[in-house]
């Protein structure tokens, strides 16, 4: 069946097809990747956080960190923290799996 010039070609459920359900993530508006962030650069760790080590593979690439310094992995990133403070001094998102 041929359309005439003026038909539309509407699909059901409007023009823009049927609305999709909007996903609610209870972040508080947070962009992607910040709403999992247990940590801070700038602030220590809290005392009730499990950070574990980095992978051996990547800490070969990496190298030792600086004196004083410890790199651990946390939420999937890499953090370099004071050893005594655990002040988190830099981070790298998204690098350990």
């Amino acid at each position: 069946m041929r359309m005439g010039a003026g038909a539309s070609r509407a699909r059901p459920g409007g023009s823009r097809g049927p609305r999709r359900a909007s996903r609610r993530r209870n972040n508080g508006c947070l962009p992607p990747g910040q709403a999992k962030k247990r940590y801070a650069v700038g602030h220590p760790l809290a005392p009730g956080i499990a950070y574990g080590p980095v992978p051996p593979e990547l800490a070969v690439r990496i190298g030792p960190p600086p004196p004083g310094y410890l790199y651990v992995s946390l939420d999937g990133d890499l953090l370099k923290a004071a050893a005594g403070t655990a002040l988190v001094v830099d981070a790298i998102d998204g690098l350990v799996d």
